[in-house]
């Protein structure tokens, strides 16, 4: 991944740097059509168009805003980018393609994107909810319990206090760990 550096040029009222207007400009003086851009943190994806093949492809850019520079190193799907959180909506703008790299970054994108939305199904689920998975660490000690590599655990959804939030516990103590993706629903 090489790094370049350009002055920033598109500052919006608050002061802060337009990443997408910056990316749009750096794809048109590649000779390209910006079709999409979207800025996720420090990465932003782009469905970039070759206007001589028709051809639409993904292009990522890692980002540093530093000292009224732009920093970026660009890094285009056919690399197989180690960024795999590409939004759907610049995925189905994308033209079939052999490339082995690319159909392979296209369909860890895809199932990065399912496991999200099944992430985001958890938000859903109604207090009292019930959930369950296979320890997948070498120990977990979450107040006095204690789940070897392998053990089932499950969790269940309660509010916390009076308030509207809400977490995942293990009896009395909130589960403070990262919910694997292939937990399952149990009630």
């Amino acid at each position: 991944m090489n790094w370049e550096s350009k002055p920033t040029e598109f500052v919006l009222e608050n002061g802060h740097v337009d990443r997408i207007q910056e990316i749009k400009h750096l794809i048109t003086t590649h000779g390209r059509l910006p079709l999409l851009v979207v800025s996720m943190g420090d990465t932003v994806y782009a469905a970039v168009k070759d206007t001589a093949t028709q051809v639409t492809a993904a292009w990522v850019y890692k980002i540093i805003i530093e000292d009224g520079h732009f920093l970026y190193a660009l890094m285009k799907e056919t690399e197989n980018p180690t960024e795999q959180n590409c939004p759907l909506s610049i995925l189905k703008r994308l033209t079939p393609t052999k490339n082995e790299n690319a159909n392979s970054w296209r369909t860890a994108c895809y199932a990065s994107y399912k496991e999200s939305k099944k992430k985001k199904a958890l938000n859903k689920l109604p207090l009292g909810a019930k959930i369950q998975f296979v320890n997948d660490r070498k120990s977990v000690t979450i107040g006095d319990h204690k789940a070897k590599m392998g053990d089932v655990i499950q969790l269940i959804k309660k509010r916390i206090g009076a308030k509207k939030e809400w977490g995942w516990f293990i009896g009395k103590v909130r589960w403070n760990l990262s919910i694997p993706n292939d937990f399952q629903v149990i009630k």
